[in-house]
């Protein structure tokens, strides 16, 4: 089973792990915009060029959002990725990865918000 901190809990820094850890490092790539990351500068996801923009193709975005986070999380499948958003009201928007992890077989639908 992998660990690894995780610093968006209650306190400064916890250890996570199982599928803790795996959401913890999916929001790590989807944070993390490529050239960032010193010693790996290819490392991240190039959705947050694309939400400082309008978007006009959904489908594009979930097709990077997929592509980014099987390339740098090994351990799971992307099966879907939904996007929702509510601009120019609020100018939000909601991802839910459905993704399953390879080892188990068990799937996941997780949401975030932007």
């Amino acid at each position: 089973m992998l660990k690894g901190p995780g610093f968006y809990g209650k306190d400064f820094a916890i250890i996570k792990s199982g599928i803790d850890a795996t959401i913890e490092r999916m929001k790590r790539i989807l944070m993390t915009i490529p050239g960032e990351r010193v010693g790996n500068p290819n490392f991240g996801s190039r959705f947050k060029y694309y939400m400082i923009s309008p978007i006009e193709d959904i489908q594009r975005l979930s097709f990077i959002i997929k592509e980014d986070i099987e390339q740098w999380e090994p351990t799971v499948s992307v099966d879907d990725v939904q996007i929702r958003t509510n601009f120019p009201e609020q100018h939000v928007a909601s991802i839910t990865i459905a993704f399953t992890i390879k080892d188990t077989g068990e799937t996941i639908n997780y949401n975030l918000e932007f």
